[in-house]
């Protein structure tokens, strides 16, 4: 997973599924759910960092350089 700018390698994940798989039968796997959950919480905790350092950015507000 990659970080907002300046880009940088935040975490790394590895997708230990078998190779061949179907989308329907990958879902039904507890390895996905677990994946799936730790990339989430990982997203989640890095917006929720972002937005408590930078205010404006979870308002969306823009600022620009004059």
């Amino acid at each position: 997973m990659l970080s907002a700018s300046p880009t940088v390698v935040q975490h790394q994940v590895t997708v230990d599924l078998p190779t061949e798989r179907d989308q329907l039968a990958t879902r039904s796997l507890p390895r996905f759910a677990e994946l799936r959950a730790e990339i989430y919480q990982e997203i989640h905790q890095a917006k929720v960092g972002r937005t408590a350092r930078h205010p404006e950015i979870a308002s969306g507000a823009r600022t620009m350089a004059r």
